[in-house]
């Protein structure tokens, strides 16, 4: 995933911090759950069935999750620049 945390590791990013939060990695989880800069964007992700949004385990495993996961991307913008527009049902 090209976020800063492994950018950063493979030298392809001057720092592993994400541009909006200083001193904090963007880590998947800082970008999936924590980040403050999506809260909008993750009301979606939130309302996955009868599962708790807040466990990346189950958001990487649970097929339930992937529409709500990749809407949640899209809404982000956050690979836009990298991946152009993500298509999502």
């Amino acid at each position: 995933v090209p976020l800063n945390d492994f950018l950063f590791r493979i030298k392809k990013a001057p720092s592993p911090d994400y541009p909006h939060c200083p001193g904090v990695v963007e880590s998947v989880r800082h970008f999936l759950i924590e980040c403050h800069s999506y809260r909008q964007a993750r009301s979606r992700l939130t309302c996955t069935p009868r599962r708790t949004s807040h466990s990346l385990p189950h958001l990487h495993s649970d097929s339930r999750a992937i529409t709500p996961l990749m809407r949640f991307i899209k809404a982000s913008h956050r690979f836009d620049e990298q991946l152009g527009t993500i298509a999502v049902d």
